[in-house]
């Protein structure tokens, strides 16, 4: 009986420690899965993305306080990936910055330094090519933001702080309504010369 019981508490810790529900705490800053006896095959640690099949796409080159950014996991061969640990942070840097939030399904919010700043897999479930995450800007200006991301295709293949596709940069709205507005007077000029 002793050893039924101890063969069961076995299958447990090593079903909890594979972090199927998600990457743990202290992932946060170095962003390794903490896979039980697993050191992981093909890593690519602070590579672009190129480097690897997985690639993190953004959808604009700024940003301004409070603004939603999307934020896109693709996979070049369409596979898709299980596990995911997400951030926005400096480059360079290693604390999480702003917040996650409308997540697609499969994935939850993890809280590293404040609430929801990170995200990561719910489960092992396949998560699709093209999954999308939106990201809300914190509500100041905090310099260049890269997202990074370690993404595991399995348990044991992933490549750790792929960074994305480029870096944004902070531009206040009061700049953005000025830029269209001077858009919308270099517009006019141009049609009153033309006529």
């Amino acid at each position: 009986m002793f050893l039924l019981l101890f063969v069961g508490h076995l299958l447990l810790v090593s079903q909890v420690n594979s972090h199927g529900s998600g990457a743990p705490g202290t992932s946060c800053v170095d962003m390794m899965p903490r896979h039980n006896n697993v050191s992981g095959t093909g890593i690519i640690e602070g590579q672009s993305a190129s480097s690897s099949p997985y690639t993190i796409g953004v959808n604009t080159n700024t940003y301004s306080a409070g603004a939603a950014i999307e934020v896109v996991i693709n996979d070049n061969r369409n596979l898709g990936f299980k596990g995911i640990l997400l951030q926005a942070r400096n480059p360079g840097g290693s604390v999480p910055l702003g917040t996650w939030t409308n997540l697609p399904a499969n994935t939850k919010a993890l809280t590293c330094t404040a609430e929801s700043d990170s995200v990561t897999h719910s489960n092992t479930n396949q998560k699709q090519s093209g999954t999308m995450f939106s990201w809300i800007a914190p509500n100041k200006n905090v310099s260049q933001v890269q997202f990074v991301a370690t993404v595991a295709e399995a348990k044991e293949t992933f490549w750790v702080k792929l960074v994305s596709d480029k870096t944004i940069t902070y531009s206040s709205g009061c700049n953005l309504r000025m830029h269209g507005l001077y858009t919308a007077i270099a517009s006019v000029i141009a049609l009153k010369v033309f006529m």
